[in-house]
This record gives structure tokens, sequence and C-alpha cells, in this order.
């Protein structure tokens, strides 16, 4: 597995470079740290820009170096590691173009950044590579240690359950973990019985460490951290879909918000391209 960590050298962003060598090391796949220098757009911004170009992608790979040798020294025997710069005027896209470019299979990062001249980082950002990106996303909160996955919580709203928990249970196949498939309903009528899906589930996946719970709650992202609390689970994983007319006026897509709430990991699949 081929994993890209974009990062501004910040603490959150060093901490999910951490998790992902981390997890690279499990799977023996790689690491590519990347720098976003973003481009002025002004004419006489930009004329700036281009002037101290190559000084501010000095001092990147500078703090790029130290941050590769404390990697290093803390994770013994980990995953080949690299370090790219990319430039750009929007920071998911160029992300997102870079990805596919070298056909990376997964992006890390943190939900915070830094201030002043480091605050690339930020939350909203987490968010809008979420949207943007054609490959998994995984936030990692900067609270957040590895630690291999034996519990794999899976949100889901039941409108494409097999296919998306044929991917979670190959995810899960790899770690041996237990994969919990949550539905959060607004109202008891909204249910489905866990005795009629599980079964089915577990058959059309090949995978038998399936639980498939169900909870009914108005406040879904409540619900599903408290859930993560209650079976201790080491990741959350969700995908996100076309906003419908009521979510884009109020904003309430349930994974953009686990990405500034959750208290795991929370690994994002984007399929609104798809749909």
């Amino acid at each position: 597995m081929n994993i890209l960590i974009p990062t501004d050298f910040s603490a959150p962003a060093a901490i999910a470079a951490l998790y992902g060598m981390q997890l690279a090391k499990s799977l023996n796949g790689t690491v590519t740290l990347v720098w976003y220098n973003a481009i002025q757009t002004s004419k006489k911004s930009l004329a700036k820009w281009k002037m101290l170009e190559k000084e501010m992608k000095a001092l990147a790979e500078e703090d790029a170096a130290h941050l590769m040798a404390d990697l290093k020294a803390e994770v013994r025997q980990g995953p080949p590691l690299k370090f790219a710069t990319i430039s750009g005027t929007n920071f998911s896209v160029a992300l997102d173009d870079f990805a596919k470019q070298e056909n990376f299979d997964l992006i890390v990062m943190g939900t915070k950044g830094a201030t002043g001249m480091k605050k690339v980082l930020v939350g909203s950002n987490a968010a809008a590579v979420i949207d943007t990106s054609s490959i998994p996303v995984l936030v990692v909160p900067e609270t957040c240690e590895y630690k291999p996955f034996k519990r794999i919580v899976y949100a889901s709203d039941l409108q494409k359950l097999e296919a998306e928990a044929k991917t979670m249970a190959r995810l899960a196949s790899l770690f041996k973990a237990e994969l919990h498939i949550l539905h959060v309903a607004h109202t008891l009528t909204q249910t489905k019985q866990a005795k009629n899906l599980l079964p089915e589930l577990v058959k059309a996946c090949g995978y038998s460490k399936i639980i498939f719970k169900e909870l009914v709650d108005e406040q879904i992202d409540s619900a599903i951290d408290r859930y993560i609390k209650e079976v201790d689970a080491d990741l959350l994983c969700m995908f996100t879909h076309k906003l419908d007319f009521y979510e884009k006026l109020f904003g309430k897509s349930v994974t953009r918000e686990m990405a500034f709430h959750s208290s795991v990991p929370l690994l994002a699949f984007n399929k609104t391209n798809e749909e």
C-alpha cells in the first residue's frame, strides 16, 4: 500500500505522519510526505511568490529532513520514506491530482494545523480533501496513537450496504478485526432487523466476524461517537455521498461532521463521483 501524507510540519501533522508510518509498516507499504506550496493568483503576489518559491521549497526540504529523521528513529525498520512538494491554487485539488499521478492508495492527514505560516492542514482542509479525493482518506485526531485494528466500526445509511460492506470486510480481514456495521435511524420505523440482514451480509462478504447494530437517535454523529467508545473501536469508516437539498442547506453531512468530532481515526471513502 502506497500512503501519501500531506504535512505542514506542525505537531498534529507530525502525529498523522507517525500514524501513517506505523500503518504502512504493518501493511508492508511505502510512505511519501508531501508539502503544499500555495500559488498566489494576483499579478503582484504571483511575482513575489515566484521570487520566494525556491527559498520556500528549500526551507520545506530542511523541515522535511528533520521530520523524516524523527520518523525513522521512532519507527524502527519502517517503510520506505520519501518527500515531495506540490504547488497549486487549491490544496485539495492539487493533492488529488498528485495522488492520481503517482498511484497512491491512501491519504493520511491530521485534523488541525499550526498557526501563522504553517496553517495549511486545518479541519476545513481535511473536510475538503474528503470531498475531493479519488482515493480513501484517513483522518487522524491529534491525540491518537497507532494500534493494530481489532474493532472497526462502519457507519452505514444502508443505501449501498452490500457493496460497501464487501469493501469493509476486505479491510477487516487484513487485520482479522471485528467489523461492526452500525446504522443509526432517526425513528424506530426506519430500522432494519439485524436477524434478517446479518446472515446475508456474512454470506455476501465471505467474512464471519461481522456484527450488525442499530441505534435510534436523532443526533447521528453523537450516536456514532458513543458506540465507538462503547465497543472500544480502533477505526471508524464511512462513505460520502452527494448531499441532498436539505443537507446542503443545513450542512448535515455526517461524514464531514465525524472528521472533526471522532475520537478515533476516520477512514472516508468518497463516492460522490460515482453517483
